[in-house]
């Protein structure tokens, strides 16, 4: 007969016998009537009841997007305004507006309501034309015109900073749509946004916001103030802005998207090496800096190419060549324009 395991010299006591006992699942018609009551609740709105549903929706509720539309367009319309009502729902739009969801109508909504909150109705048209794939969605003239407007407003003295850095961050992603970008080319919304930069030196969410517009509207073919533009994107890279590495980043990429050479090849390319002195770990700066520097080598008649290749400059030139080893991020158009540039220098 097998011995008790539990009389063993030196065995461990017996573990406790038992089982968890599993949580009493919620019975699945119970999950689906909340919902139910929720959509049945929706189906029933008045405005009575208004400022009681929009109380109890959710960033998740999105479906809901053209019921609130349609209701904030109501209130838009009333005298007085119920303006706490108002406010929640512009709330949940900008977080529901993402994809381009319903543009004609949240765009009309976003203007109707410019004159009560500017600046969560310039927030909720950045949302709406907001494009991960960088290919934009097409705008109506009037909020092409409110941005710029607005970024004028700024100049003047008359609108808020938040207003017109949102302004500068909607004509961003408007600016990747080809007929957006022609309207603003007409509309002279470069220029404003130039004379926002010269306006305010020092903020460098303007300067940034800036840069990053600049840069989609000058990579396409077409006239433009070029020597505005460098003046602007050369202004970023002054050292009292060298400690900002992504304002670094996107001065230098305006410049090198500019299709001619820079008036002042030496100063760019002091201020770039400067800036990857100052970032040697930060992959944006090693990008442009490597592929600004390239240009600058391959100007005919130049200077930069021997200025890099001088005693003064070769030692930081075999450490930045080593410099995308010490990205964190892997970039690779970091890797292939540092070798690019070695191979140009070496």
């Amino acid at each position: 007969m097998r011995p008790d395991a539990s009389k063993k010299s030196g065995s461990a006591a017996p573990k406790p016998v038992g089982y968890k006992v599993a949580k009493k699942a919620a019975p699945k018609g119970d999950a689906a009537t909340g919902s139910k009551d929720k959509k049945a609740a929706s189906a029933n709105v008045t405005r009575e009841t208004l400022s009681g549903w929009v109380a109890t929706l959710q960033k998740r509720d999105a479906d809901e997007l053209p019921k609130l539309v349609e209701w904030t367009d109501r209130l838009l319309k009333e005298k007085p305004r119920d303006e706490k009502t108002i406010a929640q729902c512009l709330n949940l739009i900008q977080y529901w507006v993402e994809g381009n969801k319903m543009s004609s109508e949240v765009s009309a909504i976003a203007l109707k309501a410019k004159d009560i909150d500017p600046e969560r109705a310039l927030e909720i048209l950045v949302n709406l034309f907001k494009d991960r794939r960088h290919r934009g969605h097409v705008a109506d003239a009037s909020v092409i015109g409110h941005a710029i407007s607005t970024i004028d407003e700024g100049i003047k003295g008359k609108a808020s900073r938040a207003c017109y850095q949102r302004a500068c961050r909607l004509l961003f992603f408007l600016a990747m749509e080809d007929s957006n970008r022609e309207k603003i080319k007409k509309a002279e919304g470069l220029e404003k946004v130039l004379q926002l930069m010269e306006k305010f030196p020092d903020d460098h969410g303007v300067l940034l916001e800036g840069c990053a517009f600049t840069k989609v509207l000058v990579e396409k073919p077409g006239s433009f103030p070029e020597a505005q533009v460098f003046k602007a994107a050369l202004g970023c890279l002054a050292e009292k802005h060298r400690e900002n590495g992504e304002l670094q980043w996107r001065a230098l990429a305006v410049i090198n998207t500019l299709p001619g050479n820079p008036p002042d090849e030496m100063k760019v390319a002091e201020c770039a090496v400067a800036a990857a002195k100052k970032h040697p770990g930060f992959d944006g700066v090693v990008e442009w800096v490597a592929k600004v520097l390239h240009k600058l080598c391959k100007v005919k008649g130049g200077t930069v190419k021997a200025w890099l290749k001088s005693p003064a400059n070769r030692s930081w030139l075999e450490e930045f060549r080593e410099s995308p080893g010490n990205i964190r991020k892997q970039n690779k158009e970091a890797d292939h324009w540092v070798a690019e540039l070695w191979r140009l220098c070496k």
